[in-house]
């Protein structure tokens, strides 16, 4: 392909094929395939392959595959949705649906699905498939992964309400450090809707026993690992004051105990966040002066840096 007077493929005429004529054939052969999978197959296969550890990962690629390319993408899409899980049918609906979310690898296909839904087929799956059910879902040692993903995927403030109402029952002390990644997903819905962050507060506080003792918030969090940390990331970014107990439990610490957290790959993500955030100026310079002392050696450390 040569451009206009100057017999040269320039870097315009690259990006113009990379970001149009390349997919524009890809996408053909997406639909072809994807439509030849749905008519060859029966639903009975297709669900044992949507389950199978290497079909399963076929048909999850599609879900990623089919919404980037085609004039047709969206007709493809609930076509290959029907197919999966039998909407028509209720009973089959429901029955398909517990099906994979409960599979280790036919859960994958369902957070999939989640991830690429437009929004009328994501309010279609929260009202007919989640509502109702999400005790039973979260106390699945993999269908919780599926909560978690319809969380982070939901399109208006008024499915979350709906959501934590349902939730908030089920969030109990004795299954935080099973499912703090629940826990964190609700966090990450808050900040997005800016929603329920008092409520979400208390919830935690009491989820790990800190009640009486809030300036334990962020220590305590911290011992739950990775979502732990993510948990109080998010609490750090509520909005309304809501992130009080959280900014207070990190100024409580020791400036040894900073210094420590500064150091760890995962506390001191939090750090980072609370001065990013738009916490109170005077509390992120009571953060810096604590840290100051520890300059020189936070500087030369691989994390501290």
């Amino acid at each position: 392909v040569e451009s206009p007077g100057t017999g040269k493929l320039t870097r315009e005429k690259i990006a113009e094929l990379r970001v149009w004529r390349v997919p524009k054939r890809f996408s053909a052969f997406v639909e072809q395939v994807v439509r030849g999978v749905i008519s060859d197959t029966t639903p009975r296969d297709l669900s044992a392959i949507a389950c199978d550890v290497a079909g399963g990962m076929v048909l999850q690629l599609f879900f990623i595959l089919i919404p980037r390319f085609g004039e047709n993408a969206r007709d493809v899409y609930f076509e290959y949705v029907e197919a999966l899980l039998q909407r028509s049918d209720e009973q089959i609906y429901n029955r398909q649906f517990r099906r994979f979310a409960s599979s280790k690898t036919g859960s994958r296909l369902v957070e999939n699905l989640l991830n690429t839904a437009p929004p009328d087929l994501i309010d279609d799956l929260f009202r007919q498939r989640f509502r109702g059910n999400f005790e039973k879902l979260i106390e699945h040692d993999t269908s919780n992964f599926v909560v978690q993903e319809l969380l982070a995927n939901l399109t208006a403030e008024g499915q979350f309400r709906t959501a934590f109402q349902e939730l908030e029952p089920t969030l109990v002390p004795e299954r935080f450090a099973r499912r703090t990644g629940v826990f964190a997903a609700v966090c990450v819905c808050a900040v997005r809707f800016r929603a329920l962050e008092q409520e979400i507060t208390r919830l935690i506080l009491k989820a790990i026993s800190c009640e009486n003792e809030p300036k334990a918030f962020a220590e305590r969090l911290l011992q739950y690992g990775v979502q732990g940390a993510v948990v109080l990331q998010e609490t750090l970014q509520f909005g309304n004051n809501a992130n009080k107990v959280a900014v207070d439990s990190i100024l409580a610490q020791s400036r040894e105990k900073l210094e420590m957290w500064a150091k760890d790959a995962t506390a001191s993500r939090a750090l980072e966040v609370m001065l990013e955030s738009s916490v109170e100026s005077s509390a992120k310079r009571r953060l810096i002066s604590k840290l100051i002392p520890s300059a020189c050696d936070l500087a030369v450390h691989p994390v501290g840096s």
